[in-house]
């Protein structure tokens, strides 16, 4: 589901001036079929090649958060918390 949302966001970034976040999107959904792979092949039950292959490493989680830190910086600090309901 995640992964389909992330599509759509990537859609709507066809300018040429989100064509970086298009990008990023693209690697993002990259990486969630990654760590769906590594949670689905349990290390105790899984060859050593089919658990190289499913490794996730730690570098994308730390791209991820300098993405995040990144676009944060561009935006006015929030003031309140955001309900997903709307509330």
């Amino acid at each position: 589901e995640t992964n389909s949302v992330v599509g759509v966001a990537r859609a709507y970034c066809s300018a040429d001036t989100t064509q970086s976040l298009a990008n990023r999107l693209a690697i993002i959904q990259s990486r969630l079929l990654d760590a769906g792979s590594a949670i689905a092949t349990p290390p105790d039950e899984s060859s050593t090649a089919k658990t190289a292959r499913v490794h996730f490493g730690a570098s994308h989680t730390e791209d991820l958060e300098h993405w995040i830190d990144e676009m944060d910086s561009t935006v006015p600090p929030l003031r309140n918390f955001i309900l997903p309901s709307g509330g």
